[in-house]
């Protein structure tokens, strides 16, 4: 499957994987992929010894989000992505995907009339902000359910 948009995060290992002699880091890499041709995001686990990617990752994942994402980014705290729909014939909204993955609705804001073409979060995690084809810029607040501003994990 060809990506449209990654994101890559090093993770801590599980103990019993850190007394690996092939890995010195006491890390691993976690590639997440959208889908161009299956509308979803892909969970890739790669090998990195001594800070290089060894081979092909393992796909361990994949959670179908039904539209093509651009533009796929990671909340600082890792409780959630976003992504910029980017299909023809559908407006450019912005969708909330819980992670770790689970089967529940996910949330969705129109903001565009055009595909979302890009987005990126302010320093402090507290504002996301997306472009689209149609010309448009659009900027949103990020807030938990209680209303508090900032990284989510603070609030809980």
């Amino acid at each position: 499957n060809e990506f449209i948009s990654t994101v890559a995060i090093k993770v801590e290992l599980e103990p019993s994987e850190r007394n690996s002699k092939d890995n010195k880091t006491g890390t691993k890499q976690v590639v997440f992929g959208m889908g161009k041709k299956d509308a979803s995001i892909h969970e890739v686990l790669q090998e990195v010894r001594d800070g290089e990617v060894k081979r092909e990752g393992a796909l361990k994942h994949r959670h179908d989000v039904g539209a093509p994402l651009e533009s796929l980014l990671l909340y600082t705290t890792r409780s959630c992505f976003f992504g910029g729909v980017h299909a023809e014939g559908k407006p450019g909204s912005v969708v909330v995907v819980p992670y770790p993955f689970r089967e529940e609705k996910l949330f969705e804001l129109q903001v565009h009339a055009g595909p979302v073409t890009r987005m990126c979060l302010n320093y402090e995690h507290t504002s996301l902000f997306s472009a689209s084809a149609d010309g448009s810029f659009a900027y949103l607040q990020i807030a938990d359910k209680s209303g508090k501003r900032g990284p989510i994990a603070q609030t809980q």
